[in-house]
């Protein structure tokens, strides 16, 4: 999964198969958690009675509301909608994106983004505007198309038409398209006619005509992410198009005002063996997961997952647990960063925070494509799967990663109660959300005269400090009584 910046902002989101098998021994620094309790967490897609009948590769929300998805599906509701579909959260209903003669795709869609007016689909596919799901005889567009609201467009300009090989990503930023994936150049029949873009992995769109990157990469794109004028694209590769060897392997950064390519680590021995499935930029660092290994300049190798500061060039990470086998999906929300992808069930979503990781996928029963976060701070599952948290979720899932603390306060007027993150600040603000398995202390605040009696959390007695960790959905009362000692003094030193 990608993650990608829209010229409205609009996040927009996409995975690639992995073809290599991580099959090193892990030096496991920490070890997965697992608890029956993370099931209740789980809400079903977007809570309809009836979903995509195929498996979920993207989805991204457009400027008007709208949510497009697009996999390998050839019915979303009851609605047949082939490998691309569009759902209205207003009236709960899906519906196909019909052109002149059919709709969708005659292959998978992998990678969805939103450009102006437009949404573009990337892919397998050779053809759009299909009038059957199998046997499509509609227009050609090869690997990318563009909708326009009302009809299906190819990619290209004077005869040209999309790219010769499968698109796995998509960036839109600005004006500016890039997809990345398993290509050579773009599809140009009569070369005395359209344009020959020799670009491998990685061209630009703009809207009007293609542009290479230079020669591209020797191997293929999985994602791209943009910070300023810089490009970053990732994959599986170790040399540019032209022979330039990269360091390390797998990943570069292509700037587009000197319109050139760089290493990622300049002047640092860092080596990466294996393949990245998916990059996403955390403030000033770039996160990667993948069928890898790296080995920093100094310190112990590590497996799975990387960061670089890209401003220092440091580099960091830790080992994917075993016995996570593929992973192909990243993302984050504040320092907590999620990956999903090809494992033995149920560990084929994981989380890490607090330098610790936690199985999150209880009973997801089959593999993850692609994740997403919305604003309410969910992580929006997709992939290939029947159930999440013990109960029917086809292909797509929500995964709440917050849970809600209440506190009562029984006391006078002034007695308190604050939480440690913020949030709480009882009387006045009761209720507040917070991560999952987060560690959450309330501190009473007895006003002058009254003292903590005992809170509701039995293993905090009456300790003025009163530690929790969400579980689940909690509520804690602190009660506040006239202090005895107070009683004492004034009986002792009635002046």
């Amino acid at each position: 999964m990608r993650v990608s910046t829209s010229l409205a902002g609009v996040p927009a989101f996409s995975v690639v198969f992995m073809s290599v098998l991580l099959l090193a021994t892990f030096d496991i620094r920490a070890d997965v958690e697992s608890s029956a309790a993370v099931d209740g967490r789980w809400l079903e897609g977007f809570g309809l009675e009836s979903d995509c009948n195929g498996s979920i590769h993207d989805i991204v929300e457009a400027t008007d509301g709208m949510i497009y998805v697009g996999g390998d599906f050839t019915r979303c509701g009851t609605t047949e909608a082939f490998r691309v579909a569009r759902f209205d959260p207003a009236s709960q209903t899906w519906s196909s994106l019909d052109g002149a003669l059919g709709n969708g795709a005659s292959d998978t869609v992998r990678a969805i983004a939103v450009s102006k007016e437009a949404v573009y689909i990337g892919g397998s596919f050779l053809q759009v505007d299909c009038e059957q799901a199998w046997e499509c005889s509609g227009s050609a567009a090869l690997h990318v198309a563009r909708w326009d609201g009302e009809q299906w467009h190819a990619v290209g300009s004077s005869g040209s038409n999309g790219v010769d090989g499968p698109v796995r990503t998509l960036l839109a930023d600005g004006n500016e398209l890039f997809l990345g994936g398993a290509f050579d150049r773009v599809h140009c029949p009569d070369p005395m006619s359209c344009d020959d873009v020799n670009s491998r992995g990685i061209v630009l769109w703009d809207g009007t005509q293609w542009h290479p990157l230079a020669d591209g990469v020797d191997g293929s794109v999985a994602a791209i992410e943009a910070r300023g004028d810089d490009l970053y694209v990732a994959g599986f590769f170790n040399t540019l198009g032209d022979g330039q060897p990269i360091t390390p392997w797998s990943i570069a950064r292509w700037n587009r005002s000197g319109k050139g390519w760089h290493s990622l680590s300049d002047g640092l021995q860092v080596s990466l063996s294996g393949s990245i499935s998916d990059l996403v930029l955390v403030d000033d660092e770039l996160v990667m997961v993948g069928a890898f290994s790296v080995s920093p300049p100094s310190g112990p190798e590590f497996f799975g997952l990387a960061r670089v500061d890209l401003d220092s060039g440091e580099w960091s990470g830790a080992n994917l647990p075993v016995p996570f086998a593929q992973p192909t999906a990243l993302s984050h929300l504040g320092d907590a960063l999620y990956v999903g992808g090809f494992g033995p069930e149920p560990a084929n979503l994981v989380r890490w925070f607090n330098q610790q990781w936690t199985q999150l996928g209880s009973n997801l029963s089959g593999f993850v494509y692609a994740l997403q976060t919305d604003a309410d701070d969910r992580l929006i599952v997709m992939g290939q799967f029947f159930s999440a948290g013990n109960q029917a979720s086809r292909n797509l899932a929500v995964y709440q990663t917050r849970g809600t603390l209440t506190v009562n306060v029984s006391g006078e007027t002034d007695d308190r109660v604050v939480s440690n993150p913020a949030g709480i600040d009882c009387p006045g603000s009761c209720s507040a959300s917070f991560k999952w398995d987060q560690e959450v202390t309330l501190q009473a605040l007895a006003s002058p005269g009254q003292a903590l009696q005992v809170w509701s959390e039995p293993a905090c007695e009456s300790e003025p400090v009163c530690s929790v960790f969400l579980l689940q959905d909690l509520e804690v009362e602190a009660v506040f009584d006239r202090s005895p000692l107070i009683f004492r003094d004034r009986f002792q030193n009635p002046n």
